[in-house]
C-alpha cells in the first residue's frame, strides 16, 4: 500500500483559497460581529530546523509545505486583527492526532493511526518518513477537551494568541514495534 500525498500537496491553490481566503473571510465576520474567533493550526507551520520536540511557541517557522505556509498565514493574520482590531483571536497549533475512528490519511502524522487500522488487516503499511522521525502526537479526546478549555477561556488570562498544543513523541519505528507486542 502507498501512502497518498496531503490533500493540499495534491492542490495547492484549492489549499490557500480554502485556508486563506477563508480564515480572513472568518476574520472580517469576527470583526463585524464583535465575537470570538478559534481557528486550528499545525505543527506543519515549524517545518525543517526546528525541534522536532517541545518545539517553543515562538520557533522560526519555516514550512515545507503549502499547508504549513497557509497556517503560517492564519496565524499572522489572526495577531494582525487581535492587535488592529481588537478581533478576539485564538489559535492552537495541533500535533499529530491519534484517533480509535478509522479516517481518511492525508497528513504527515496520519501514518501513526493508519499503522494501527493496517494492523488488524493482512494490508502492509508503508510509512514515508524515515524510521527514526519523532513527531508528537496527541489523541483526539485529548485535542477536543484542550480546544475547549482554550474557547472557554477569559479573555483577559491570555498571554498571546497562538499556542503549541503537546503530545507524547514517537517514531514510526517506536509505533511498529508496540504494535507487534
Amino acid at each position: 500500500m502507498t501512502w497518498v500525498l496531503a490533500a493540499g500537496e495534491n492542490n495547492p491553490y484549492g489549499c490557500r483559497n480554502n485556508n486563506n481566503i477563508g480564515i480572513q473571510t472568518a476574520l472580517e465576520v469576527a470583526k463585524k460581529y464583535n465575537c470570538t474567533l478559534f481557528a486550528p493550526s499545525s505543527l506543519a507551520v515549524f517545518g525543517y530546523k526546528c525541534p522536532k520536540v517541545n518545539a517553543p511557541e515562538d520557533t522560526i517557522m519555516r514550512p515545507r509545505t503549502i499547508f504549513g505556509i497557509t497556517n503560517v498565514f492564519t496565524e499572522q493574520l489572526g495577531r494582525y486583527y487581535f492587535l488592529k482590531y481588537n478581533v478576539d483571536f485564538r489559535c492552537l497549533r495541533y500535533p499529530g492526532i491519534v484517533s480509535s475512528t478509522k479516517q481518511k490519511y492525508y497528513g504527515l502524522t496520519s501514518y501513526a493511526t493508519r499503522m494501527i487500522f493496517e494492523a488488524y488487516s493482512d494490508k502492509r503499511c508503508i510509512c514515508t518518513l524515515k524510521e527514526d522521525t519523532q513527531l508528537p502526537f496527541l489523541h483526539v479526546d485529548d485535542a477536543v477537551k484542550a480546544t475547549m478549555k482554550l474557547i472557554e477561556a477569559d479573555q483577559p488570562s491570555l498571554t498571546r494568541r497562538v499556542y503549541n498544543l503537546p503530545g507524547v513523541s514517537f517514531t514510526p519505528a517506536e509505533l511498529a514495534a508496540e504494535i507487534k507486542k
